[in-house]
């Protein structure tokens, strides 16, 4: 099996037109929830699958010229791991920005996001 390197991973919230600027990490988590159907007399309890979502953060060295979405836009995120590998696409609702300042550090900015429909997982 192949280690592969995330250096070339890069990640677009507006439909692949530009990718983030100095972007240094992304992440994308995929959920499932449970419903429990459990009943009286049966010795294991009966779980089964409910709605499915997903959410993620982005990580970047604040760019001045970047225009940054704002909180509670509609984005129509692409996720790259690699040039000519997995993509993840879909729509996300962003849900927080956060910049952090350190004397001795580059200003970076974190973008929050949770999905808005099914997130496509491509080859």
């Amino acid at each position: 099996m192949a280690c592969i390197s995330g250096k070339n991973g890069a990640l677009s919230v507006d439909n692949g037109s530009t990718n983030v600027a100095q972007l240094t990490a992304w992440t994308i988590t995929q959920n499932a929830e449970t419903i429990e159907a459990s009943y009286m007399g049966a010795d294991w309890k009966c779980i089964k699958p409910g709605h499915s979502s997903w959410e993620g953060t982005a990580e970047a060295i604040f760019e001045t010229t970047e225009v940054y979405p704002t909180v509670g836009t509609v984005v129509q995120l692409i996720a790259y791991e690699i040039a000519g590998t997995t993509t993840y696409t879909g729509d996300a609702i962003v849900t927080s920005i956060e910049t952090s300042v350190g004397v001795e550090d580059m200003i970076t900015v974190s973008l929050s996001f949770t999905g808005d429909g099914a997130l496509v997982t491509a080859a």
